[in-house]
């Protein structure tokens, strides 16, 4: 490692993109720029950046950090990024990579070039599946964010580190009972309903994030607790390549759930 500090280069959901990943891209960059070891964070974003390099000012609401300006990175063909991650991690002069997505979608070569990659990866199989051991044996540093992960990790002789996702609490905070009151209101949910609820995006057929098997068990679930409502917020359309979702649920008989 050099001497001067390290180079940080974070791949993910650009910070200021509300998904799961680019709001811990928006919680975690002020944290690595306040570091001493760390010298300077870049941001390749495989979502939220198009087009050309460009400098945002990042920082938390929370009030973590002062508001700094840093480089970002955007994609070009590929989706995730496999065909410039090494051009901009020589254009940044990145000690490490950090990245933050499913491996499994990454090429096989990747973090094999001139930097120490650090894999924070999740692990949605049981076992883990073979194409995240294969791409997994390349990193430096592999870290999961769950314990179930870390447990999976340690049957197949994988070790890993394990730091969760955290969450801003002076942002998001438990709702007030008036609040939860409203909020239902809002959905048109009852207001004595037992809610279970999903956000997953609706790609692919079959979809990976399970629909079938969710109305399926949901509908095993509500026949023993009528009040059950289910909540999925998703995309309920084809136009990700996706099923369309209300059809889906017409077979196990919950739509009207």
């Amino acid at each position: 490692m050099p001497d001067r500090g390290l180079r940080v280069l974070w791949q993910a959901n650009a910070p200021w993109v509300t998904s799961g990943y680019g709001v811990q891209s928006n919680s975690l960059i002020p944290r690595l720029l306040s570091m001493p070891e760390v010298e300077d964070v870049g941001i390749f974003a495989y979502y939220g950046v198009q087009g050309t390099k460009t400098r945002q000012r990042v920082g938390v609401g929370g009030g973590i950090t002062p508001l700094r300006w840093v480089d970002c990175y955007p994609i070009r063909s590929d989706p995730w990024g496999n065909d410039v991650i090494h051009d901009h991690a020589a254009d940044f002069g990145a000690d490490i990579v950090i990245s933050l997505l499913d491996i499994w979608v990454l090429a096989d070569d990747y973090g094999a070039r001139g930097y120490r990659w650090v894999a924070y990866f999740p692990v949605d199989t049981q076992p883990v599946a073979p194409a995240v051991l294969r791409k997994i044996s390349k990193a430096y540093l592999p870290v999961v964010y769950s314990r179930f992960a870390a447990a999976e990790c340690a049957k197949v002789g994988l070790e890993v580190e394990c730091v969760p996702h955290g969450v801003e609490t002076r942002l998001y905070k438990p709702y007030r009972p008036a609040d939860r009151r409203a909020a239902r209101d809002v959905i048109a949910m009852p207001r004595d309903a037992f809610v279970v609820g999903t956000v997953a995006a609706n790609k692919g057929h079959p979809p990976r994030k399970g629909f079938s098997q969710l109305f399926a068990a949901f509908r095993t679930f509500s026949d023993r607790h009528p009040d059950a409502r289910l909540y999925v917020h998703s995309l309920v359309t084809e136009e990700q390549g996706g099923p369309t979702l209300a059809a889906l649920a017409e077979a196990p008989g919950v739509r009207g759930r």
